[in-house]
């Protein structure tokens, strides 16, 4: 093949198609928190099979984080946890896992509270959390977080359901959660604080959910039998995926990232971004 038409129109037609089969090939990864052990660590699941991939633990130094939450609002990403213990919003480094407390959950009275789900909307870029009767003795009430300094303040009076661990928004910015007080599926109103009922959930444990930015299906976790599923907003209705990795795991947390290309897939981008710019200067 003659070098001018390999440089003229071969090369930057390949270096063209690596650049798009490989964003395309790039959807969010799923993180996952497993509470079993001093202070957690952060997996990644596959979310086909459910399998584990390690990321890191998130730091001796906290007791019981508690669940996730992620921010992708305009091309930040951040997760949160909350360390329910100690009442301390963490923010969580998706390379190694790696907790940095940031603040103490308060009251306007500086009454630390402890919070025990946590959920980003995307829309209003608004950090959300809630307590739960099992931890704090009280009615689960719902919260607006400032994710600087984790202040706190109350939103209504109550949510109206007991222990709703799972707490997330989807795509178009509604708040759902799961009770497991009572195994059931709610939305809740950011406005009011409060809950209504949409249905019942197959597993009655839930321990979090969280919608895929690119799709809005919304997967759930239960901490009990180490089973991921995907859940359906509108009936309650849940699709097992598959069980974790390694059963001794206690998952209470989920939250969706961009995807890291692999060292290889890196290779493969910087080889076609070179293609393309030689092509441009020539």
């Amino acid at each position: 093949m003659p070098r001018y038409i390999l440089s003229r129109f071969i090369l930057p037609a390949l270096a063209l198609a690596l650049l798009t089969t490989t964003s395309r090939a790039l959807a969010s990864d799923l993180y996952s928190l497993d509470s079993v052990g001093a202070g957690g660590t952060i997996y990644k699941l596959n979310q086909s099979t459910a399998a584990e991939t390690l990321v890191g633990p998130v730091g001796a130094a906290f007791t019981f984080p508690g669940d996730l939450a992620s921010d992708t609002h305009l091309g930040t990403f951040r997760i949160w946890s909350p360390d329910i213990t100690s009442s301390t919003l963490l923010k969580i480094d998706p390379v190694t896992g790696a907790g940095t407390p940031i603040g103490l959950f308060t009251a306007p009275s500086g009454a630390p509270i402890k919070m025990v789900s946590l959920a980003f909307d995307n829309v209003t870029s608004t950090l959300y959390g809630n307590t739960s009767l099992a931890f704090d003795g009280s009615p689960d009430r719902l919260f607006r977080i400032d994710p600087i300094t984790a202040a706190s303040t109350l939103i209504g009076t109550g949510i109206g359901f007991t222990d709703v661990f799972a707490l997330g928004f989807n795509n178009a910015g509604k708040l759902y959660g799961v009770s497991n007080g009572s195994h059931q599926l709610i939305l809740i109103d950011t406005t009011l604080g409060s809950g209504g009922l949409i249905a019942p959930v197959g597993p009655g444990s839930i321990f979090d959910i969280a919608s895929r930015p690119e799709d809005d299906v919304t997967f759930a976790v239960n901490a009990f039998t180490n089973e991921l599923f995907t859940l359906d907003l509108t009936t309650g209705a849940t699709t097992l995926v598959g069980p974790h990795t390694t059963p001794t795991h206690n998952m209470v947390g989920l939250a969706f990232g961009p995807a890291v290309p692999e060292p290889a897939t890196l290779t493969l981008l910087s080889f076609a971004a070179t293609l393309l710019t030689l092509r441009r200067k020539r």
